[in-house]
């Protein structure tokens, strides 16, 4: 039976990942809320200005005049960037050049595409369904399967679990299963990586069929209840369940080096508290230093959904020993510009108003990227500590540069 329209599956695409390495993940979520957030707002506005562009709504130089205008999308208003319409420009470029690579191949059947297509996975179970982004096939020959990606959180396409899930989910229905190869194709204009940000990997039915026997088999093992089989990892990311996870919870303690069940002192300092509860990182091996820093965003998003946990449960009026609501921040802003305009223009003047420059991306569409780049730089940005597979080179700093310098000089001396 196809799922209802609009209907989210418990085990889709998305959270596949997650799930497939952790199946107690979705008895756990169960009655959780799954909340959104601007990221994902801006990724779907985006997504949309790249479906326009792929149906011929809209032609790519007009998409430039949208920027600036503001989307609804869920519980956030997206104001529209260059950034977003660089993003959805880039999508539709590289699927017009996937088009030209599969036309070239000169082989009879005819070519075949599909946007924002909804799939369901029959070989794998009735509640195994979801949206792919974009599908292109000629049968017999090769199907694509291309994902595109607005967020900043790098994404490999090799044996990509949602992928691989989209790509069963075409095969079981419009496409069939009748391929030589199939490619995953990665679309993520904001990652930064090697390779640029078009990544691609190429599998085949065999190993697909494969996939989708462990997809049922793992389907199976959600639906054990609290027998449910329980794995932390980096797939925890998005899990609604994750605050109380006693996996995460394990994993979190041995990271910081700290016993969490020992409650802060209401009166000490953060510095002071840091002191006693947590290990000092001067004493630490670097080695310890390194297993630390690798979970760095793990430990903080466990901490976001602690938040998050006690954030709800306090709106709900139930007590969090020691934490209380309070209104965040803000800063005045003018009740009606108008009314200002009109009161202090005549006394001050055009100085009321503020002159800025548009942005690079505006003047490239309007002057061409050569004209501008001449007159652009890109400032070095501060240093920073990243794991070792980030795609940005190394940055030697000055004192070890200056130590090298005269190692080298030591080495080369007695043959000078």
């Amino acid at each position: 039976m196809p799922p209802a329209e609009g209907k989210h599956s418990p085990i889709g695409a998305s959270s596949c990942e997650r799930w497939y390495n952790c199946p107690g993940s979705i008895p756990r979520s169960v009655g959780k809320p799954n909340k959104g957030s601007v990221y994902a707002a801006e990724g779907t506005v985006t997504h949309g200005l790249g479906e326009d562009l792929i149906r011929g709504k809209i032609k790519k130089e007009a998409l430039y005049d949208r920027v600036g205008e503001v989307v609804k999308s869920g519980d956030f208003e997206v104001p529209i960037t260059d950034e977003m319409v660089e993003g959805a420009i880039l999508y539709f470029d590289t699927l017009a050049g996937l088009f030209a690579e599969i036309k070239a191949n000169e082989k009879p059947a005819p070519i075949t595409w599909k946007c924002e297509e909804p799939i369901h996975l029959v070989s794998v179970d009735d509640d195994a369904y979801g949206t792919c982004d974009f599908a292109l096939w000629r049968k017999g020959d090769k199907l694509i399967i291309v994902d595109f990606k607005f967020g900043q959180r790098l994404v490999n396409p090799e044996r990509n679990k949602q992928m691989m899930y989209y790509a069963i989910g075409m095969m079981d229905g419009a496409a069939g299963w009748v391929f030589d190869e199939v490619e995953l194709i990665i679309v993520q204009p904001r990652a930064r990586h090697a390779d640029g940000p078009v990544r691609r990997w190429t599998t085949n039915t065999k190993e697909l069929k494969a996939f989708a026997a462990d997809l049922k088999a793992k389907v199976a093992e959600t639906r054990l209840g609290a027998e449910a089989p329980v794995s932390s990892g980096e797939w925890c990311k998005y899990c609604p369940a994750m605050a109380e996870c006693p996996e995460k919870y394990k994993d979190i303690q041995a990271a910081a080096g700290a016993d969490f069940s020992v409650i802060p002192a209401a009166d000490a300092t953060p510095a002071a508290e840091a002191v006693r509860l947590l290990p000092s990182v001067d004493v630490l091996s670097l080695e310890a230093l390194a297993r630390a820093l690798a979970y760095e965003d793990i430990i903080s998003e466990w901490f976001t959904a602690a938040k998050e946990r006690a954030r709800a449960a306090l709106e709900s009026g139930v007590a969090v020993p020691g934490h209380k609501l309070v209104r965040k921040k803000t800063n005045r802003v003018w009740r009606d510009e108008a009314e200002v305009a009109a009161r202090f223009e005549p006394i001050v003047g055009d100085a009321i108003w503020q002159k800025k420059l548009q942005g690079i991306t505006w003047f490239e569409k309007k002057v061409g990227k050569d004209a501008v780049n001449e007159l652009t730089v890109k400032p070095e940005g501060a240093l920073t500590v990243a794991p070792e597979y980030d795609p940005r080179p190394a940055v030697i700093p000055s004192a070890a540069a200056d130590f090298q310098a005269v190692s080298l000089d030591s080495e080369l001396g007695g043959l000078l």
